[in-house]
């Protein structure tokens, strides 16, 4: 398996789609990943019902690792139960999109400023290996997401609010959409946007970093607004 994929060794073929699991100390880690990453690549349909024994024998472990993993992203708002049916992949509507962005905007930006102000070498340290890697993971769509989470949860873990760091976190995987639809006509650097916030939190500039926070949220907004399946749901509304 890639770097892109847990770095247990355990892993050994894909199976309708999904990566089977080998044995590891925690199953049920691993298959919280895997799932995660197959509902954000697409393999696991939103809206689409899956029964726990069927994602279990595609991942090849047992039921209760995948029963416990589901739990965790329902939790998260990317799954939901249906009593005696199974569970489902959470769909994100328009209203899902703007409300995320909505709260990350009122948590993030004063945050960052707080984050600066207290950003250790270390997190600096940190965050420009996280550049490096940006620039080496190419057009690898899933490695860039899971950067740019790592990124900003690295920036607002500065900012000492554990609390409204997991928040974020649990927000983002609400709207998670899926890879095969990051498509639009509008391209933007993300990866420009980063180094822009760096540069910021190296100077100690906190304004200037929580503007580069704004901009970059801005932005992601404006793009993921455009996907397909958001400006269809909008234009409806409208008309």
């Amino acid at each position: 398996m890639d770097d892109n994929q847990l770095r247990t060794g355990a892993t050994t073929e894909i199976h309708g789609g999904l990566v089977r699991l080998g044995a590891r100390r925690s199953l049920r880690r691993e298959a919280t990943e895997v799932l995660r990453r197959s509902i954000v690549l697409g393999d696991l349909v939103p809206g689409t019902l899956y029964s726990v024994a069927q994602l279990a024998d595609s991942l090849g472990t047992s039921r209760t690792p995948v029963r416990e993993a589901l739990l965790e992203l329902a939790s998260r708002g990317m799954v939901e139960f249906q009593q005696n049916r199974g569970v489902r992949v959470v769909p994100t509507s328009i209203d899902d999109l703007r409300g995320m962005f909505e709260v990350r905007f009122l948590l993030e930006i004063p945050a960052t400023r707080r984050a600066v102000m207290n950003a250790s070498d270390e997190a600096i340290a940190e965050m420009t290996e996280i550049l490096e890697q940006e620039a080496r993971a190419g057009n690898d769509k899933y490695r860039l997401q899971e950067l740019d989470r790592a990124f900003h949860r690295t920036l607002l873990m500065q900012a000492g609010n554990r609390t409204l760091v997991e928040l974020v976190d649990r927000l983002k995987d609400m709207v998670l959409v899926r890879q095969t639809s990051h498509d639009t006509d509008i391209v933007h650097d993300f990866a420009a946007d980063h180094r822009a916030i760096l540069a910021c939190v190296r100077a100690g500039d906190a304004d200037g970093a929580a503007a580069a926070v704004r901009l970059h949220l801005e932005m992601a907004a404006a793009i993921t607004s455009a996907m397909p399946e958001f400006a269809d749901s909008a234009s409806e509304r409208g008309s």
